[in-house]
């Protein structure tokens, strides 16, 4: 499901730790989760969104706050941009209707 740029927020709720146990979970269970949340955080440590949430073309700003609630802490702007700009495709055109300087909008790279 494809989640649009308008809609990414920055009080998504986050995940959450995934290692505070949750009660109410029958046998491993908890442990199926905890490794679930962490194979989903580790996949977006590496790509700019592996799962492809936001729709393109998008901000980078959407991105970063998308990466902040997968991974349940903020995020540099500056060391961010550095990491991800390089595997995004910059469109050439700016996001319209909004206050202040125009957003450069991005796409994914798709496959090589």
């Amino acid at each position: 499901m494809l989640i649009p740029p308008s809609s990414v927020r920055e009080d998504w709720a986050s995940l959450g730790p995934a290692a505070s146990p949750s009660p109410g979970l029958p046998f491993d269970h908890y442990c199926v989760v905890s490794l679930a949340v962490a194979r989903l955080r580790d996949s977006y440590r590496l790509s700019p969104d592996p799962d492809q949430l936001l729709s393109s073309p998008f901000t980078l700003l959407e991105l970063r706050r998308l990466h902040q609630a997968v991974l349940g802490q903020e995020l540099p702007k500056d060391t961010f941009r550095r990491h991800m700009q390089p595997l995004l495709k910059a469109t050439g055109r700016h996001k319209e209707g909004e206050v202040g300087k125009p957003a450069l909008l991005f796409r994914h790279l798709g496959p090589a």
